[in-house]
C-alpha cells in the first residue's frame, strides 16, 4: 500500500512540476525538505509605516506599500537569504477582500520572479517563471521555482503601472520555502 502511495505522489508530482517523470525525484525532495525561511526584505522605496518588513510578517492585517516609480522594473520586494538555498515555493497573499484599499492604492496584477544564484555578479537575476498574473482575491498562492543555490529572490511589480489613480502598490504578505 505505501508503494502505491509513493507512485501516486510521484506521478502527480511530475505532472505538477509540467517536467517528465525524471524531474519527479526531486519534486518529491522539495515537497519533503520544504521548510519557511524568514530571509531580510529590501525594496524600491516604501511608505511612511507600511516598510517591507510588513510583507513578511505573517499578518494579512500589515502590508508594504510604496510609491509607483515610472521606470521598468523599477518597483520591486527583495528576499535576502543568510545562505545560499534551494527555492522552493514563493507564496503571495493578495489583499483581503473585506478590506478598503487606501485611495491611488493597488495591489499587484502582474508580477515577475527572479533569482540571484551563489557566484552570480551582484545585478545579475534569472527570470525563473514568466510573468505572473495574480488574482484580486484575498486568497494565498503559491508558485513553485525549484532553484539550487538562490542567494535572493526578487518579486517585481509589473502591474499596476503608474497613472493618475494609481500612484501606490501594496503586498499583503510574501513568504518563501526551501532547503
Amino acid at each position: 500500500m505505501a508503494f502505491l502511495a509513493v507512485l501516486g505522489l510521484a506521478g502527480g508530482v511530475a505532472s505538477a512540476n509540467r517536467d517528465a517523470i525524471g524531474g519527479a525525484p526531486l519534486r518529491i525532495l522539495d515537497e519533503i525538505l520544504n521548510d519557511h525561511k524568514d530571509p531580510v526584505l529590501v525594496a524600491s522605496g516604501r511608505m511612511d509605516g507600511r516598510e517591507e518588513r510588513l510583507a513578511g510578517d505573517g499578518r494579512v492585517d500589515t502590508s508594504w506599500a510604496t510609491t509607483l516609480k515610472d521606470a521598468e522594473n523599477a518597483n520591486f520586494l527583495e528576499a535576502k537569504f543568510s545562505t545560499d538555498i534551494r527555492l522552493v515555493y514563493v507564496f503571495i497573499t493578495g489583499w483581503p477582500s473585506k478590506s478598503v484599499l487606501r485611495q491611488g492604492e493597488k495591489p499587484p496584477s502582474k508580477v515577475l520572479i527572479s533569482v540571484h544564484h551563489k557566484g552570480a555578479k551582484d545585478t545579475s537575476y534569472q527570470n525563473i517563471l514568466p510573468e505572473i498574473e495574480l488574482p484580486n482575491d484575498g486568497k494565498r498562492h503559491g508558485f513553485y521555482v525549484g532553484a539550487d543555490h538562490v542567494e535572493s529572490v526578487r518579486l517585481t511589480v509589473l502591474d499596476p503601472k503608474r497613472t493618475t489613480s494609481t500612484k501606490t502598490v501594496t503586498i499583503t504578505e510574501i513568504q518563501f520555502t526551501g532547503w
